[in-house]
């Protein structure tokens, strides 16, 4: 029989729950993964004919490709986050004073500035060509003003907050949980690598405009039309190899850094992969799959530098067209099986875990968080 008393009584402050349930569980590191992925994205100034479906199409796109490959977004945060700083650098050994910051830098390298000759044509200013109109005066780089900029950037500061306080929890709990020996899941080391991701690509492209959609045009000087082919030949190369190979992100690629580009993606997959290991002594329904776990973190951290040497030497020894592609293949296809079981085991091994996986953090509830 119901309890009439209970049923119409009333009640004050109610505490959360001391537990979690699987639903909330995989939910949680979902969502996380998917604001900190979607946020931490600062793409590329759109091509002047882009409509806006376009250009969301093409974040959608990236973003799919951050969330399988959280390590490309931030290898190439910071990529352009180098080829800023070198930009900048040109500037302060300048002869002139030429007010600069690391935005106007970013601006240039996300495509942002064309030039606009007697004419009336218009093309990007690739970044390896500032040097060159730099030196030559083509173009009056004080036009360039970071309020403007700032003012063009269309950062979304509601979502950055949302992101803020999803990932400062998600961090408070993980730690909370290693600090009260509570038992962490593969899936919320899984997540963490992903918020590490993040958070990197976020201090890399700090000072990175965000979402803009227009270019600043700066009209060149007379003495630029003879040199015109020049820019426009590198500024044809940045924008047909950087968006179509690198996409819209655009690691500042060029022939001569391929060394470094291919090492420093390496090191940022490797490390990505290495991120696994977190989980040695993560709970696990069986030992089979713990030991899979262990040998699969190895893999994945250990893949990408060999790859690259593989690639060097290959190189070195004038045998890389040869035979280049089917060993490039027959390293890629168990490293893509190896993540894909990694992905799959971390929603797989919660189907026989310790109960104390769902115990929570107390004071961890009181932080906003979806």
């Amino acid at each position: 029989m119901v309890n009439t008393t209970d049923v119409h009584g009333r009640v004050g402050w109610v505490s959360e729950p001391v537990t979690r349930g699987t639903a909330s569980l995989v939910y949680s590191c979902i969502s996380t993964i998917i604001i900190c992925t979607w946020s931490a994205l600062h793409l590329n100034v759109p091509g002047v004919k882009d409509s806006t479906m376009t250009i969301f199409l093409r974040k959608v796109k990236y973003f799919a490709i951050a969330f399988v490959a959280p390590e490309y977004a931030a290898w190439v945060a910071y990529t352009q986050y180098i080829h800023t700083q070198q930009i900048s650098k040109l500037f302060k050994k300048h002869k002139k004073s030429i007010p600069w910051h690391d935005t106007l830098g970013y601006l240039i390298v996300m495509g942002g500035v064309h030039i606009r000759d007697q004419t009336g044509d218009t093309i990007i200013l690739p970044p390896d060509q500032v040097q060159l109109c730099l030196q030559n005066e083509w173009i009056d780089f004080r036009k360039l003003s970071r309020k403007e900029v700032n003012d063009k950037s269309k950062a979304n500061w509601f979502n950055k907050t949302i992101a803020f306080f999803q990932i400062s929890w998600f961090l408070i709990q993980v730690i909370g949980r290693a600090a009260t020996h509570l038992p962490i899941t593969a899936l919320e080391l899984f997540t963490l690598a992903y918020v590490v991701c993040a958070l990197s690509a976020y201090c890399f492209w700090w000072n990175k405009p965000v979402d803009l959609q227009v270019p600043i045009i700066l009209p060149a000087t007379s003495s630029f039309g003879v040199n015109k082919q020049t820019v426009a030949r590198s500024s044809e190369w940045e924008d047909g190899i950087l968006r179509g190979r690198l996409g819209a992100l655009d690691a500042g690629y060029t022939p001569q850094s391929e060394y470094w580009v291919f090492l420093s993606f390496s090191i940022f997959t490797s490390l990505f992969g290495a991120c696994h290991l977190l989980g040695w002594n993560a709970v696990f329904p069986t030992i089979v799959e713990r030991l899979l776990w262990r040998i699969g973190s190895v893999a994945c951290g250990g893949y990408p530098i060999a790859g690259f040497i593989v690639g060097r030497l290959l190189g070195r020894f004038q045998v890389a067209n040869a035979i280049g592609e089917p060993i490039a293949f027959v390293l890629l296809m168990p490293y893509i099986l190896v993540r894909l079981f990694l992905m799959a085991e971390v929603f797989v091994a919660l189907r026989s875990v310790p109960p104390q996986v769902y115990a929570t953090v107390r004071w961890s509830q009181y932080i906003p968080h979806i």
